[in-house]
């Protein structure tokens, strides 16, 4: 028996009955996007049957059981249609009662009732003028008050409104055009027991459709919108393939109702932003990347073309199963470090978590496994993440990231190219000049390291090491001439290196020379970086210049020669202050391990160069708002290490005030340059600078500290206040 393909044909082969498994009927609803929806949906049906243009329904799934078909997608369509039916056997004046009664929902008693009512009880079309069908409906004594609290019922009324509205003017008979061989609107029906097809499928089917997402609406204007710009096989493709092949894809994804819409609406999201922005490059706005793409101007402006539909549609069969999915992703991201815990990037993109990189990330997945370049997928992931991670921006001595959306569409544009290319990734970047969406200087690095390895191939493995140190992030450029000195130490030897104190690592450092990095500008001089927690350590490491890349060098020949068993031992041997004199500020930094703190290592220096060591001041925090000490003094009260001769809270200041050494019995020591001052009378003042000169061999420190013992002593022995001056 040739299967139905009209509700007419249904209608005559079986009984109809929405089974209770289905959502209520929702084309009724009021939100602006149902009655968009909706809208579109009776202009396209009236095109059909006034115009006799052919208006495609698509596939109707249902199983048979004696003589009953219970739809299990469809349930909208077929709903309409049969409103569609009674409205013109009303206006047109014809009883179709017995065969209409045939179509019933099992939803609800209320709605099984109501159907049954609407096509059995007489209503006369004239009743309609002036008024709405649903108010009509409501007044008849059949119409029963608890109907009103049912939605399926409800959104019939609603839907006969609407009908009303559009088909009150078609003054040309429609009801034998609908029960007709020849009748424009038109479906492909399947039982699925005839295809062997189970119960699991039966859920996957409802699976896309209860509750009501915005996937069935979707589904029928892309179609639509397809069929309308002439891909009337695409059109069909797509109904068939969300049904099967595409339903297992996102299966392990649906939601705790067995629903597969949502998952189904962030892949296309995620597909069809990335189209989007590669053909709008001027889009800021984030909402892009959260847009839904289900009204019709959406859809329309991103599959207006062959290529855009065949990218969807090759994208969604890409992977069969989460199964698969999962074990690729592991692959890659075990050879290729993320910087982050979470590598199922697919799972992210349905989880709608995606980062602004990983969203490129997986795009350059996807083209590379279209384009079949499998085999440097890797690679080709290597360099677009140590080029995303370097658009960034430093920020207080770290590195932020400064991707933006309006980045995205020229990337993805780059990806294209370098896909284009169909070379392996590093001799594809030794032909490039440019890259849309990458700084020059960062494609520039990456093209280094290319060169280096079509030299010396035997490196890769090794250059790679180096660039997976999560401090890196890909960033070696101040590192490569070192690399090539110890290709296969170095990149042991830096992750070794993160472990240590970041104070000791910052005083060997300084050992060798300076490095520090200027950071900003304050009241009270510039500020300079030196090291601290493990943002500011890549901050360092990673630095834009590459005025330190001497340094580096230099600082790990220093390591490989070094003494010592451990990392630890080996950078502590470095720590010497020969290289300085008693009058430089790094020989302090070196020589006192209370000067650099693992943390904080940011200080301020005074712009002039005679304040020397009374001129800088270490920061607690980033700014000025934090309490701030000159390191001699902090150094110095570490070493009286006695609060009732003086506390390190009394001698931090905030803001633009220099800090000082003030003891507890108000005398106040000061710097100038490299001299000692203090705010004492006249006699202990004598008696000071006499003892000064005693003490003139000793380092900076040591002078303070004397003087400050000297002079507790000398108001201890005189037992008397102390007017200070």
């Amino acid at each position: 028996m040739t299967a139905p393909n009209t509700f007419w044909k249904l209608l005559e082969t079986y009984d109809v009955h929405i089974p209770m498994i289905q959502r209520d009927y929702a084309q009724g609803r009021n939100d602006d996007r149902t009655i968009e929806i909706r809208s579109s949906l009776l202009e396209n049906i009236k095109g059909a049957l006034v115009d006799n243009k052919n208006l495609d329904f698509d596939f109707i799934y249902g199983s048979i059981e004696k003589n009953v078909l219970s739809p299990l997608d469809g349930q909208q369509r077929l709903t309409v249609l049969f409103l569609l039916h009674w409205y013109f056997a009303v206006k047109e004046q014809k009883n179709i009662s017995e065969t209409l009664v045939k179509f019933s929902y099992s939803t609800r008693v209320s709605a099984r009732d109501f159907c049954e009512q609407l096509t059995r009880q007489p209503i006369s079309y004239t009743e309609f003028n002036g008024t709405t069908v649903a108010s009509i409906i409501k007044n008849k004594k059949w119409f029963q008050f608890r109907w009103k609290m049912d939605p399926t019922v409800e959104g019939m009324l609603v839907v006969l409104d609407a009908i009303h509205d559009i088909y009150e003017s078609i003054d040309q008979p429609v009801l034998d055009k609908l029960m007709s061989d020849d009748c424009p609107i038109t479906f492909s029906f399947l039982e699925l027991k005839r295809f062997g097809l189970g119960d699991e499928l039966y859920i996957k089917m409802n699976s896309r459709g209860k509750p009501l997402s915005t996937f069935e609406n979707f589904k029928a204007q892309f179609e639509q919108l397809l069929e309308k710009n002439g891909f009337v096989d695409e059109s069909k493709h797509f109904s068939l393939k969300v049904e099967t092949e595409w339903t297992d894809l996102l299966w392990a994804y649906r939601g705790k109702d067995y629903t597969i819409d949502d998952a189904f609406m962030k892949l296309f999201t995620f597909i069809s932003s990335a189209l989007y922005l590669k053909a709008h490059l001027s889009v800021r706005s984030s909402g892009i990347l959260t847009k839904d793409f289900s009204k019709v101007s959406d859809l329309a402006a991103v599959y207006n073309n062959k290529e855009n539909i065949e990218f969807l549609f090759a994208v969604l069969s890409l992977w069969k199963d989460q199964q698969e999915i999962h074990q690729e992703f592991e692959t890659i991201f075990n050879e290729l470090p993320l910087f982050n815990t979470d590598i199922q990037l697919f799972d992210k993109c349905i989880n709608n978590t995606l980062q602004l990189d990983e969203r490129i990330l997986l795009y350059t997945i996807i083209v590379k496994k279209l384009a079949k370049q499998e085999g440097d997928l890797v690679d080709t992931l290597r360099v677009i993440r140590n080029l995303l991670n370097r658009i960034r921006q430093g920020n207080n001595g770290v590195f932020n990231s400064n991707l933006r959306v309006e980045n995205i569409g020229p990337i993805l544009n780059a990806i294209d190219e370098i896909v284009m290319l169909n070379k392996p990734i590093y001799e594809g970047l030794l032909e490039m000049d440019s890259l849309s969406g990458i700084a020059e200087r960062s494609l520039l690095q990456e093209k280094e390291k290319a060169a280096l390895i079509k030299k010396n191939p035997q490196l890769k493995t090794d250059l790679h090491k180096l660039e997976d140190i999560p401090r890196l992030k890909g960033a070696v450029h101040l590192w490569i001439d070192a690399f090539l000195n110890y290709p296969n130490q170095l990149p042991y030897t830096l992750m070794e290196i993160e472990k240590i104190s970041p104070a000791l690592l910052s005083r060997a450092m300084l050992s060798i020379g300076n490095y520090q990095v200027k950071i900003g500008s304050s009241n009270l001089g510039a500020r300079y970086l030196f090291g601290g927690n493990s943002a500011n350590l890549e901050f360092l490491w990673t630095y834009n210049k590459d005025s330190l890349k001497p340094f580096f060098t230099k600082f790990i020949t220093a390591i490989m020669n070094s003494r010592g068993q451990s990392m630890e031992e080996k950078v502590s041997s470095l720590i010497e202050t020969k290289k300085w004199t008693m009058f430089d500020w790094q020989y302090y930094f070196i020589k006192y391990d209370s000067m650099i703190k693992d943390y904080y290592q940011v200080f301020t220096f005074s712009d002039n160069d005679n304040a020397k060591l009374s001129g800088i001041e270490r920061l607690s925090g980033i700014n000025l708002q934090s309490v701030h000490i000159n390191p001699i003094y902090e150094a110095i009260v570490m070493l009286v290490d006695d609060d009732s001769i003086c506390r390190m809270e009394d001698c931090q200041k905030r803001l633009t005030e220099r800090s000082e050494i003030k003891m507890a019995n108000n005398i106040v020591f000061r710097l100038n340059g490299t001299q000692w001052t203090y705010a004492v009378d006249t006699q202990m003042k004598d008696d000071l600078d006499r003892y000064a000169q005693t003490i003139s061999n000793y380092d900076i420190v040591e002078q303070g500290y004397a003087l400050v013992m000297k002079a507790h002593e000398l108001v201890s022995a005189a037992a008397v206040p102390v007017t200070t001056g």
